[in-house]
C-alpha cells in the first residue's frame, strides 16, 4: 500500500516452516519474488536479497514491521535532499503486548521536517537505537563498497551494520514517524 509504487518486493524465504510463503505466492503482484534458501539465519537472507536486488535503494520489512503508506516515499525524498548520505531513517514506533505505541524520535535542531543530515551518529546511537532496521532505507552501493551484514549474528547485526556505515557515510534522518515495530508479533 505505498504511496512509492516503483518497488521490487524480495521476499526471502530462509527455510521458514509456517505457510507464510503460500501466502506471498496467493498475492498477485508482478513485483514479487520469492527466493528460497535453507536457514542460514537473518543476516544471509538479508545479504541474499541485497544481491539479487536490482534497484538503487535497499529497504528491509521484517515479519514484525509495517511501513506506514507514505513510508517509502519519504525516504526516497529523504535521499533526493542528501545525495551523498549512505543511510536513510526515519523515527519509529513501538507497539507493546497491551497494544499501546511508544514514539522514537531523535530531536533534531529545527525540527526540519524534510529530513537532516545527523550531527553525530555515534553518540545519538549511544544513548537509545535510533535507527531500525524497518525504518532504514540505503543506497546498494554502500553494501557494493561495505560488504553485507555478518552471517551468523543473531543480535545486534543491523547496529553493527549502521555502525560501519555511519564510519564512512553521514546518515540522513526524518523526525516524522512511519514505520511500527510490534514488540510481541
Amino acid at each position: 500500500n505505498q504511496t512509492y509504487e516503483r518497488l521490487e518486493i524480495l521476499v526471502v524465504d530462509d527455510g521458514s516452516e509456517d505457510h507464510s510463503v503460500e501466502q506471498v505466492r496467493s498475492i498477485n503482484d508482478f513485483r514479487i519474488r520469492i527466493i528460497t534458501q535453507s536457514n542460514q539465519g537473518q543476516s544471509a537472507a538479508r545479504n541474499r536479497g541485497i544481491e539479487l536486488a536490482s534497484g538503487r535503494f535497499i529497504a528491509f520489512l521484517d515479519a514484525d514491521d509495517t511501513w506506514d503508506s507514505d513510508h517509502v516515499e519519504s525516504l526516497m525524498s529523504l535521499a533526493e535532499k542528501c545525495p551523498a548520505a549512505g543511510l536513510f531513517a526515519s523515527a519509529y514506533r513501538t507497539k507493546n503486548r497491551s497494544g499501546q505505541y511508544t514514539e522514537l524520535v531523535v530531536c533534531t535542531h529545527g525540527e526540519d521536517r524534510s529530513g537532516v543530515v545527523l550531527p553525530d551518529y555515534f553518540k545519538l546511537a549511544a544513548r537509545a537505537p535510533i535507527v531500525w532496521v524497518g525504518a532504514v532505507m540505503i543506497p546498494k552501493r554502500v553494501f557494493d563498497q561495505i560488504g553485507g551484514f555478518l552471517v551468523g549474528e543473531h543480535r545486534g547485526g543491523d547496529r553493527e551494520m549502521w555502525a560501519r556505515i555511519a564510519c564512512t557515510y553521514d546518515v540522513a534522518y526524518l523526525s516524522s514517524t512511519s514505520v511500527t515495530y510490534d514488540c510481541v508479533a
